[in-house]
């Protein structure tokens, strides 16, 4: 799975601040990019709060090459929290163009992660049952509910409306989506061997699970302008939560093959560890192992951009992250706790984010973190206790 085929490794060092372009045609200024993250700040009907943009703004105004929004649901039953942003009518596009206009102020390329929550949505937020590939339990940190198998016209639906979503943002002038194929949700519902055990099309072998993930990256490259970014987030390893995430690396490795065939500009990789070094536990008692991150740029072709997260809290886990081939460094907690990391990192190779959770709501605030995201991050655990 790790055989080399092509794939340039940069010189890191230098290269922190220099550009990287995408096949389709634009540029990102440099090599660091906002993670997703869900941040509960819109408001209750989908529709974007001020306080939602600030926060988008601010990382772009900081320096980020890239900025992703928060997953926003491209089906109404497609909601996994509270203050999420939405993406399933054309009430939500206004949204997208203020954002754009803001992030792009500051030399930023705004991009938009597109998602459906599938088993995960929160049942309190939807009408009927929560869908998924198949009829299953979703057992999760807070208990067990029920979820019903899509029909064939619900799985064409769901695939119509991610394309729906993303020209929406085309539309509103945003510079791409991120395509949500990651972290348990309806696609890696559909890609999971342990859970899609559908005999139609669309479940069973790796081609029919990987179906859905495919229509909806190719489906939606034609359907945007020609420079109109289209990227995915893949999950090379299991999840937390099994149901519904039980991946395997070297299956999401053809799965991003695939999707680049099929006209993605760049694969993102979430590692679940904190290490950009990271080798999956299925490779690493063989001979030649690698880190993930290397086993993916050896499989693509150079002229797609690879991005990986992992715990990046230094100049030099960015560093060690652009040796291995991956050209951008993508950070959630760094980006929420240091909105300059990037200016930081250029200018002084040395740079380690200072500030680790649990933070204080005060220190928050400090850097564009409005209410709703502090109480979302205390029930993670990542706020310090009143």
């Amino acid at each position: 799975s790790c055989n080399r085929t092509t794939g340039a490794t940069p010189s890191s060092a230098s290269s922190m601040d220099k550009p990287v372009k995408f096949k389709s045609g634009k540029s990102a200024k440099n090599r660091f990019c906002v993670a997703a993250l869900t941040n509960c700040q819109s408001n209750p009907d989908g529709t974007l709060h001020e306080r939602e943009a600030v926060w988008l703004e601010r990382r772009a105004k900081d320096g980020w090459g890239i900025v992703t929004s928060c997953c926003v649901h491209v089906q109404a039953n497609g909601k996994g929290w509270e203050g999420e942003l939405g993406n399933f009518g054309d009430q939500h596009t206004a949204g997208y163009a203020v954002i754009a206009k803001r992030v792009q102020a500051h030399g930023a390329l705004f991009i938009v992660q597109i998602f459906h929550a599938g088993m995960r949505a929160d049942d309190k937020l939807i009408e009927g049952p929560a869908r998924s590939a198949v009829d299953t339990e979703y057992r999760h940190r807070g208990g067990v509910r029920p979820a019903k198998g899509m029909t064939e016209a619900e799985v064409e639906q769901c695939i119509a409306a991610f394309v729906a979503a993303a020209k929406r943002c085309d539309e509103a002038g945003a510079d791409g989506v991120e395509i949500h194929g990651a972290h348990g949700y309806i696609l890696t519902q559909f890609l999971c061997p342990d859970l899609n055990k559908r005999e139609d099309k669309w479940g069973g072998s790796l081609e029919n699970r990987a179906r859905m993930t495919r229509e909806v990256c190719r489906q939606i490259r034609a359907a945007c302008r020609e420079d109109f970014i289209v990227g995915i987030r893949l999950s090379p390893e299991p999840g937390y939560e099994k149901a519904g995430w039980n991946m395997d690396p070297d299956e999401i490795i053809q799965v991003a093959k695939w999707v680049v065939e099929d006209g993605c500009d760049y694969v993102s990789i979430s590692i679940m560890a904190y290490s950009p070094h990271h080798i999956t536990a299925k490779h690493k008692d063989l001979p030649d192992a690698k880190p993930l991150g290397k086993c993916f740029r050896e499989a693509l072709p150079s002229d797609v951009v690879l991005m990986m997260c992992g715990g990046i809290k230094s100049a030099k886990d960015v560093e060690d992250v652009l040796e291995q081939g991956v050209d951008i460094a993508v950070a959630g907690k760094t980006a929420i706790s240091t909105p300059d990391f990037p200016q930081q990192c250029i200018a002084d190779k040395s740079f380690q984010v200072s500030v680790m959770p649990p933070y204080t709501p005060e220190f928050l605030q400090t850097v564009d973190v409005s209410p709703p995201f502090v109480d979302f991050m205390r029930s993670i655990g990542m706020v310090t206790k009143d």
